[in-house]
């Protein structure tokens, strides 16, 4: 608990209050923080927990004490005056209690004490009461403390929601009244309420039961749990019960049912603790099993057997997962919705399981169409800068950007078929040189191939210089087709921040610089080149 004050406000014209209020002190983290003045106007917004004065006040200061300002404020008079003059009955009725102020200094003293421990436990009492209504509110479930009668002492929010009163109109009541019905029925134990009320109170033990009650929407089935409040002394002063709205849970099953079975997609359902309460014949038929054997078991287990190594998906609420089904492998769309209560609080989870394999297959070739060169059947420039994009954060990244020398005259002179037939060559070299690589045909003859993790210049260099030799030898060696090179520029392991642009730009930069030195070679990226 925190440490925290409250003011008591001393309205002294002549007496020396203020000496002996300021020697009591208190052991509670709660103190008194003792003003001095000599109007009690002063005192106007200070909210005061106790006023004392050193005279019996007039009408105009009795005016003031039984206003809403200081209507919390206890009142202490410390006067003489009070054993030499009558005091007004309406003054006697306002303060809490009269000290003459030619009593002894320590029993004056003695008396102050007493009076600055009743506050402090006043103080504590209220912060209890706070805390405890704070708490108990924020609870979802029906709560509520009863005395030995059965008269409601204290209800949280969610209480009052259920049976449609206000706090002021429940406190002091008993269930026939709260709930609306018939007092000589519940008196008569026509109820369970009083049941296990009763059974709580004699065994001095917590009652687990549900109960039905009419509320404001109508017939509710609630789960309930009640213990007896018991006093030092050992004996039983009142109850305490908590209750949780089931009424829809229970309904759910039937109305599932008849929802679930008609579903097109497998479903299955838990509650609150993740125990699998139904399923469909949708899933029955997809998982070839029934509801005798599914029904009770923790849907952990079963997704652990059935849909392995699902932790990378644990947070999301829609996911794919590839199953076996049958002789083949079918693609399952698994999506996860919780169930909420009347309080909006889970209790439960459907899951379905879409059957999507047809779906998945089209996406598939669509993005493969998107991705992929319709001639070489390489990768296009779309899908280099989504790879790129990706990898740019990898370490030791080489960018090779290869095209034909001369390729204008090749199908100038031999014809698009042929020249076609040099890009489908050129593209199975590639893809013989770089098996663990990526390769790209930008358009036209500018093709690129991207290898992750090479350490060393020297690595890729020989990679540069054997796709050098695979087009030397491979076109070497067709009749119909002149010799025909190659140029390669290679940037080795650029900049993570480089811009995919810019790495493209300087592959370019590195390949006409082969070129216009000899061509049939690779060249190296430097920064003389820029």
């Amino acid at each position: 608990m925190s440490h925290r004050t409250f003011i008591i406000g001393i309205v002294e014209t002549s007496n020396s209050i203020s000496d002996i209020v300021g020697k009591c002190k208190t052991k509670s983290l709660i103190e008194p923080q003792i003003t001095v003045s000599g109007s009690l106007s002063d005192f106007v917004g200070k909210k005061c927990k106790a006023l004392i004065m050193d005279k019996i006040p007039g009408s105009t200061e009795l005016k003031m004490l039984n206003s809403a300002e200081f209507a919390d404020a206890d009142l202490i008079i410390c006067s003489d005056e009070i054993s030499e003059i009558e005091v007004p009955d309406e003054i006697i009725a306002r303060a809490y209690d009269f000290f003459p102020f030619s009593l002894p200094e320590k029993i004056l003293f003695s008396r102050f004490n007493h009076f600055l421990d009743y506050l402090v436990q006043k103080s504590q009492r209220w912060l209890c009461e706070n805390y405890l209504d704070s708490v108990i509110n924020l609870l979802p479930d029906l709560i509520w403390f009863k005395d030995i009668n059965g008269a409601h002492v204290k209800v949280n929010d969610a209480f009052c929601k259920a049976c449609g009163k206000e706090k002021s109109d429940v406190q002091g009541k008993g269930h026939a009244y709260i709930w609306d019905v018939d007092e000589e029925e519940f008196e008569r134990g026509q109820y369970v309420c009083k049941e296990t009320d009763m059974k709580a109170i004699t065994t001095k033990q917590i009652v687990d039961n549900e109960e039905l009650v009419q509320c404001d929407k109508g017939l509710r089935q609630f789960h309930t749990r009640k213990a007896p409040l018991i006093s030092s002394s050992g004996e039983v002063f009142g109850t305490v019960g908590i209750a949780s709205d089931i009424t829809d849970i229970k309904n759910m099953d039937s109305e599932l049912k008849v929802i679930l079975g008609n579903l097109p997609f497998a479903t299955l359902v838990t509650d609150i603790d993740g125990h699998i309460v139904s399923i469909n014949k949708k899933f029955c038929d997809f998982f070839a099993t029934d509801a005798a054997n599914m029904n009770g078991k923790l849907y952990d287990l079963w997704e652990n057997y059935h849909l392995p190594d699902l932790a990378p998906f644990a947070h999301m609420k829609s996911y794919d997962r590839t199953v076996p089904y049958r002789e083949g492998k079918r693609t399952l769309q698994v999506t996860k919705e919780p169930i909420l209560n009347m309080f909006d609080m889970i209790s439960g989870c459907i899951y379905i399981f879409h059957d999507v394999t047809l779906e998945r297959n089209y996406q598939q070739r669509i993005l493969k169409m998107a991705n992929t060169d319709y001639l070489t059947e390489l990768y296009n420039r779309r899908y280099l800068y989504e790879f790129l994009s990706v990898n740019r954060s990898a370490n030791d990244i080489v960018f090779f950007y290869i095209d034909i020398d001369n390729f204008k005259n090749i199908n100038d002179t031999f014809g698009h078929k042929v020249g076609d037939d040099v890009l489908c060559i050129l593209a199975h070299i590639l893809k013989e040189t770089f098996p663990d690589g990526v390769c790209f045909r930008l358009g036209g003859d500018e093709f690129v191939a991207v290898m992750l993790n090479v350490t060393s210049i020297a690595k890729a260099e020989e990679y540069a210089a054997k796709v050098l030799e695979g087009i030397n030898n491979r076109f070497g060696s067709i009749a119909h087709i002149p010799d025909i090179t190659g140029s390669i520029g290679v940037v080795f392991n650029p900049p993570a921040s480089l811009g995919i642009d810019d790495l493209i730009r300087r592959g370019d930069q590195a390949l006409y610089n082969a070129k216009n030195t000899g061509k049939n070679k690779y060249c190296i990226w430097s920064p003389e080149l820029e």
